[in-house]
């Protein structure tokens, strides 16, 4: 009797998992893409210097995970993940930082970051936290993981006046505040982002009210204490 040989299909590789990088640093871009080019589990999609081009691309390219600068002061990783989560929504979003910050997890915890390491660790720990972050689960350095949960739980301690209310702020205020709290005018401002002077003028309105100044140079100050400038 013939028999027909079993042929057993060999087990198949799982895709690499795209990611895409956001930083207003070159240098630091081409750094973390030359650690992720030798690694068969990651597939860098897509980088990007400036905000509106990430979010073209993230809503091009529709990546799992969306590495963020968090360190830089103009707040842009955080914008990029505000709106880029109205774009994408399935897409996971983690931050890169050089320090703890207490505004700055503040602010992660409001865009609803999946991840949050220091760059102080090793490429093998980020590694394996983006390998946990594709699979659906949240990954924090240990330095600020208590302070996320305590944030989400409504246990964190309480930032000192308007520092604490910084993290109330929108991503473009951040933006505005931080080149306002610099020394540019509405009009400068306004050219550097791209929008119309009156737009900026209400941004500028708003977040004084938040922060509960009346006065452009009390934005220097809460920018300078909150280590944003």
């Amino acid at each position: 009797m013939h028999r027909t040989p079993f042929h057993f299909a060999a087990p198949q590789a799982e895709p690499p998992i795209r990611l895409f990088l956001f930083d207003e640093r070159i240098l630091m871009l081409e750094g973390l893409c030359a650690l992720l080019a030798p690694e068969e589990t990651f597939r860098v999609i897509g980088t990007a210097t400036r905000r509106h081009e990430a979010l073209e691309q993230i809503a091009i390219r529709n990546p799992a995970v969306i590495v963020c600068d968090a360190s830089e002061p103009s707040g842009a990783g955080f914008a990029v993940a505000e709106q880029g989560r109205e774009i994408f929504s399935q897409g996971k979003f983690v931050f890169l930082d050089d320090r703890v910050e207490r505004f700055r997890l503040d602010r992660a915890v409001r865009v609803g970051a999946n991840g949050y390491f220091l760059r102080q660790r090793s490429f093998r720990a980020l590694a394996a936290g983006l390998r946990d972050i594709a699979r659906g689960e949240r990954k924090f350095d240990p330095d600020v993981a208590e302070h996320i949960a305590q944030r989400e739980t409504g246990k964190a301690a309480t930032l000192p006046e308007s520092l604490g209310d910084t993290a109330r702020l929108t991503a473009r205020e951040m933006e505005v505040l931080c080149h306002l709290a610099r020394g540019m005018t509405v009009k400068q401002c306004a050219a550097e982002l791209g929008l119309a002077n009156s737009t900026v003028d209400n941004h500028k309105s708003r977040l004084m009210k938040k922060l509960g100044v009346h006065k452009a140079t009390e934005l220097a100050v809460i920018a300078v204490r909150a280590g944003l400038i």
